[in-house]
């Protein structure tokens, strides 16, 4: 394969992830989109695609989230992980279908800006200790799982909402929902159907 530091570059075009298709990109590796004058063409991850980003620079907001693309689309059946090996920041501008934060070594990943996931979040600390920091941002997701040791704080001096439940599904989050101080709060709603379990110390 071409060596790590690649830069792909697609001119004016589009990046599609297929149902039943991952793209990985590998720390080292960007995938951008070159334009002249503005972002131009789509990138989209289908129901059942998968797009893993494992860098921590390059692309959108210290991941290696692909950049350039005047439009973002990923699908309500797609997923999008993060599984880099040092703290990644979320690109939280699109709206998510389903999101994974699964690092390879102990990170704090914070969000760039208030996410949407309309499905599920996953926080995979099974490898490694996992902890997502909405770094005064809010997070509205469909529903909420992980595997300890997975944490969900906010480092920053104000209190962020974190609403679950809008996909209307039963989920268990064994992990911890921590007040980082008694200024960085975390506050949780509950929200429609569903039944979400809380099994961490929170």
């Amino acid at each position: 394969g071409p060596a790590a530091g690649v830069v792909s570059n697609f001119y004016n075009s589009n990046l599609t992830v297929s149902t039943g298709a991952t793209l990985v990109v590998p720390s080292g590796y960007i995938f951008n989109q070159y334009y002249l004058v503005a972002p131009s063409g789509t990138l989209s991850v289908a129901s059942g695609g998968t797009l893993k980003l494992a860098g921590t620079t390059g692309g959108q907001t210290g991941s290696n989230f692909p950049s350039g693309f005047s439009t973002v689309s990923l699908a309500s059946g797609s997923t999008v992980v993060y599984n880099g090996a040092s703290a990644q920041s979320i690109y939280a501008t699109p709206t998510y279908g389903n999101l994974t934060i699964a690092p390879t070594g102990a990170s704090v990943d914070p969000l760039s800006t208030s996410l949407i996931a309309l499905n599920l979040l996953t926080i995979n600390g099974a490898t490694a200790s996992a902890t997502l920091d909405m770094a005064g941002n809010t997070a509205t997701v469909g529903s909420l799982t992980g595997t300890a040791p997975a944490i969900i704080e906010n480092n920053n001096a104000s209190t962020q909402m974190l609403t679950v439940g809008s996909d209307g599904t039963t989920t268990a989050y064994p992990g911890t929902i921590i007040n980082v101080t008694g200024t960085k709060i975390v506050s949780l709603t509950k929200v429609g159907a569903g039944t979400l379990t809380l099994s961490g110390a929170n």
